[in-house]
């Protein structure tokens, strides 16, 4: 596919510092991988020279696949923020380890072997760990993982000491969190006296103040940094739009808008601006609709659920269905209705996952039943949106949260190319 007339523009923008405000379905990925192609092959910049920062696995494993072609790709850098900031600090020589999963396994092990404890058992502690891995896929929310929740009163008295114990252990091997890894890389980073010739920053609304600390302490000499405040759900992260919004009023910046929308229907974008624009201090951008299908927008009750499952099961391809959900417990029940019914169904987290194995999970023949937050960047034919996804920001929604639940409805609308069903 061509690039269109700004997407060109933006690719060979000679610009030092860049900033690319993407609608959704404008062809982002499209653009941040021509531009990586363009410095590479007409402006032949040194790959080693580059450092492209991703918001997933699979993203970083998409824009790979995209520049295969291209000589010396493989010296570029392009993946998450924590995984390169784990190479820089690799360099350093320190002995660390991250506090991964596998890590936090070995230490219950070691601690409960070490000492008999009275109540709780290691049994119990990996039953938690695995409740922990089900909020991080979207299946459970936080609180059943929440350890007052999950552990009666003398169990949670011992997790305590444990955690007590691990503190310590912690300290003494530097076993470091993620966020800690950011801090100390930045730190050793600030010593070397060295810069990065090119940064190019994905999904920039949802960095938070740390990641935007590290990246600033790259000293890049030009970057290119694409994202859109629209889309920005990912506050109880901590990412903060602020960020992003003062980087579009920076006078030294090249501010471009993607505004072509390539994926959803008139019917299903008129929706989706009626959404945002109930959010104050939004960017403005004029959303032009290059799908020229005719759409289909429903708007219905959730009692109503069973209707639509009927209508789902009917279909010629299951593929061609997402059901999009605000909350990890209506993935749940959702999930039960359609198994109940014998339709095929699956559900999957995109934390941790690399392009081929979230591929396979999309080709897998099945309804997609996904929290909103799984969903974005993704795309579908179909959406059914359920769960509480109001047309207009009812009186117990205040304050930031409630422009927050905008811009996530917002997402679950742009998911759908052609129709669109909001049970609420």
């Amino acid at each position: 596919m061509k690039l269109d007339k700004t997407q060109e523009e933006i690719v060979r923008s000679e610009s030092k510092d860049i900033l690319v405000i993407a609608g959704s379905g404008s062809g982002k990925t499209r653009t941040l991988v021509e531009r990586v192609r363009y410095l590479l092959e007409e402006k032949e910049v040194e790959p080693s020279g580059i450092v492209c920062i991703t918001f997933t696995n699979a993203s970083a494993d998409e824009m790979k696949i995209r520049l295969k072609d291209v000589r010396g790709i493989g010296d570029a850098f392009i993946g998450t923020i924590h995984s390169f900031a784990n190479r820089i600090y690799r360099e350093s020589g320190m002995s660390y380890q991250i506090m991964s999963t596998e890590v936090t396994i070995a230490l219950y092990k070691e601690i409960v072997k070490k000492r008999d404890f009275e109540f709780i058992t290691l049994d119990r502690l990996l039953e938690r760990l695995d409740r922990e891995a089900d909020v991080q896929k979207g299946i459970l929310d936080s609180v059943d993982a929440d350890p007052r929740a999950f552990f009666d009163p003398s169990e949670l008295s011992d997790f305590r000491e444990i955690e007590q114990e691990i503190a310590v252990i912690r300290k003494q091997r530097n076993i470091i969190t993620f966020d800690e890894l950011l801090i100390k890389t930045r730190n050793y980073y600030a010593t070397l006296d060295t810069s990065v010739e090119y940064v190019l920053l994905d999904e920039a609304q949802d960095v938070g103040i740390l990641e935007y600390k590290f990246i600033s302490g790259l000293n890049a000499e030009n970057n290119f940094i694409v994202g859109d405040d629209w889309q920005n759900i990912y506050s109880f992260k901590g990412a903060d739009v602020s960020i992003f919004k003062n980087i579009a009023k920076d006078k030294n910046v090249k501010v471009y808008k993607l505004s072509n929308n390539y994926r959803s229907a008139k019917e299903i974008l008129d929706l989706a601006e009626r959404i945002i624009n109930q959010v104050p201090d939004i960017i403005d951008k004029d959303v032009v609709v290059k799908n020229k299908v005719k759409g289909k927008v429903t708007i219905d009750s959730q009692y109503k659920l069973d209707k639509y499952i009927s209508k789902i099961a009917k279909a010629d391809n299951l593929n061609d269905w997402f059901i999009l959900c605000r909350t990890n417990k209506d993935v749940v029940k959702i999930l039960e209705q359609l198994r109940e019914k014998n339709i095929p169904a699956d559900t999957f987290k995109r934390g941790g996952m690399t392009l081929e194995e979230m591929n396979m999970q999309l080709a897998f023949p099945s309804v997609k039943v996904l929290t909103v937050h799984t969903s974005k960047g993704l795309e579908n034919k179909n959406v059914l949106l359920y769960g509480k996804f109001p047309l207009k920001i009812p009186k117990w929604m205040t304050g930031k949260s409630a422009y927050e639940e905008r811009r996530v409805m917002y997402v679950g609308i742009t998911r759908s190319q052609e129709e669109l069903i909001i049970l609420n």
